[in-house]
Parts: C-alpha cells; structure tokens; sequence
C-alpha cells in the first residue's frame, strides 16, 4: 500500500502497488476493490474540487479520474510515474484560504517535473509545467495562498 485518501463521510481510499488497484472501506464494513488501473503502481491518491479521486500511478505516468468506481485517464505524461498528486481543496491554493482551486499539482518520476492541471468539467485538463527540478523525483507537492510552490524532490 502506498496511497491513502479519506473521502467527507469517511470512507478510506488506498491503492495498492503492485497490483496498481484502489480499494475502499466504508466505515465499519470490509475492503472491496472500488477501481482496477491496469497499471503497476498507484503511488498517491487525492480528492479533486470536483469530488473525483484522482490516482497518480505508473510505470505509464497516467492520472486517473475516479468516480462511481469508473475511472478514465485524464492526462498521460511523457514520463514513466506519476509519483504524487495533489489539489488545492483544503483551504490552500492561489485562490485563497478556505476557496476551492480547480488545479491539480502531480510530480513525476523521472526528470521530477511539476505539472500543473487545470480542470474543466470532464474534458481533459489544460497542462502546464509548473517547475522542473533538477532532481530524478517530484515525490510531493503543494501550493500556499500566495501561490509558492513547494516541491519535495530526490
């Protein structure tokens, strides 16, 4: 296991490597298998501002949009993994303390590039890079209210 997410009615999210699967327990029943990626690894696991879980996995470097136990690839990077993700929905974000963001920040592995994701509905997302490391991993990311990126790299 190397991702974990808890949804609003406290339900847990975890994804398993290296069967690259997302499971979830709702509160005080059994692990059942929500979401099957077909990849190798789910590496991280967050909620968007649209509700959705959104898995970083890999080796495919592919972000997937979960909901209802139906997920779709919503952006594929040139990279191998997609080691992190994460949305600005807890407060923080260059939107503004306690303001939803409709972006999502995911690190990669290799080359440790930071792309930014703006979402739109259910189309695919506006990409951009938001920072290259000079390092091999973007392992976490996040975002204050000012916008400033932090970037936990190896």
């Amino acid at each position: 296991m190397m991702a974990l997410a808890v949804a609003d009615d406290g339900t847990v999210f975890f994804g398993l490597t290296p069967k690259g699967e997302v499971w979830r327990v709702r509160p005080g029943g059994k692990p059942e298998l929500h979401f099957a990626t077909g990849e190798g690894f789910v590496y991280d696991l967050a909620f968007g501002p649209d509700g959705a879980l959104y898995a970083a996995t890999g080796p495919a470097g592919r972000l997937y949009r979960i909901k209802g136990g139906q997920g779709k690839v919503v952006f594929a990077a040139p990279q191998m993994h997609l080691a992190c993700v994460w949305a600005g929905v807890q407060g923080l974000g260059a939107r503004g303390r306690g303001q939803v963001s409709d972006e999502l920040l995911v690190g990669t592995a290799p080359d440790g590039i930071v792309y930014r994701l703006t979402l739109s509905g259910d189309e695919r997302p506006a990409v951009e890079v938001a920072f290259d490391t000079p390092l091999a991993e973007a392992r976490a990311v996040a975002e204050d209210d000012a916008g400033g990126l932090f970037v936990a790299a190896n």
